[in-house]
C-alpha cells in the first residue's frame, strides 16, 4: 500500500516556522502555571513578542488557559511546545 504524501509532508515538515500561536495548557494551576508565571515566561522568553493574551476556562472539575501570541519575527514550534 503506498504511503500518503500529504501525511509524510506534515510529519518532516512538524517543526515550521509562524509569527502567531495558540497554545492551550489543561490544568495550568495543578501544573504551576499561574497567570503570573505564564506573563513572565511570555515576555522573557520570546523576545520578539508584539501582543498576547490569556483566557481561562474553569469547568466542573477541570480548568483550562488558553494563550494567543503574536510575533514579530517568526519562531519554530518546538519553542513553544517547551514553553
Amino acid at each position: 500500500m503506498a504511503k500518503n504524501r500529504i501525511n509524510d509532508t506534515k510529519e518532516t515538515n512538524r517543526d515550521t516556522m509562524h509569527r502567531k500561536y495558540i497554545i492551550t495548557i489543561n490544568e495550568p494551576f495543578e501544573k504551576g502555571y499561574t497567570h503570573e508565571v505564564i506573563k513572565e515566561l511570555l515576555e522573557n522568553k520570546f523576545k520578539s513578542i508584539l501582543y498576547y493574551c490569556f483566557s481561562e476556562e474553569k469547568r466542573y472539575k477541570t480548568s483550562c488557559s488558553y494563550i494567543c501570541s503574536i510575533q514579530n519575527t517568526g519562531s519554530l514550534f518546538s519553542s513553544q511546545e517547551s514553553l
